[in-house]
């Protein structure tokens, strides 16, 4: 009885719950997956199967390198196609292209990671490139598995609007990018080589 009745008297007291909801205004956050991959040549990589119209966008690379056509898929269904053609990606609906270039990616980590649209990214055959869009952000997420030859684990987040990377999700061997992982990827990348490229 006097248990009931303490609850009584201190439940009375406790603020309401309050839910908030999410106004029209909100950004929802969209994430994308690659359905859809055409490039000039075959990969010796497992990608993505082609796609209706990527042979004509591909076609409009001409000579130039790189060049790739993707579809994209968001949760909600949205389609989105889009051409890589050198250091500019450009999308079938016409909106504002983006650019395919981070100066930022240097040293070790660009040696790791070459270029960061490639399929896959990095010479990790488990590896997975994503988009997450928010509002007017975009930001490419490169998902590695740690199968690689610099043994990178984790993720690499590209802003992909303008040269911003962020590597805290990065490991190598349990350890940070920028706390001892930098270190540890240049020395599995260097144990990586052959014995006739660490000689020269």
């Amino acid at each position: 009885m006097f248990l009931i009745l303490s609850l009584a008297i201190f439940g009375c007291n406790d603020p309401p719950q309050v839910t908030e909801t999410p106004s029209a205004d909100t950004p929802v956050v969209q994430y994308w997956e690659l359905v859809g991959r055409v490039t000039p040549s075959l990969s010796t990589w497992p990608s993505p199967p082609p796609f209706e119209g990527g042979k004509r966008m591909v076609s409009r690379c001409k000579d130039r390198r790189p060049c790739a056509a993707e579809r994209w898929r968001a949760e909600d269904g949205s389609q989105m196609d889009t051409l890589l053609l050198e250091r500019t990606l450009f999308f079938e609906d016409e909106r504002e292209p983006w650019p395919a270039r981070w100066m930022s990616i240097t040293g070790v980590l660009r040696s790791c990671l070459g270029d960061p649209l490639t399929i896959p990214p990095t010479d990790d055959p488990q590896a997975v490139r994503t988009l997450e869009t928010i509002g007017d952000k975009a930001t490419w997420a490169l998902h590695l598995s740690g199968n690689n030859s610099c043994g990178l684990v984790g993720q690499v987040r590209l802003n992909a609007k303008k040269d911003h990377i962020d590597l805290g999700a990065l490991k190598c061997e349990a350890q940070r990018w920028h706390e001892g992982g930098k270190k540890c990827a240049l020395k599995k990348k260097r144990d990586a080589l052959s014995p006739q490229k660490v000689a020269k």
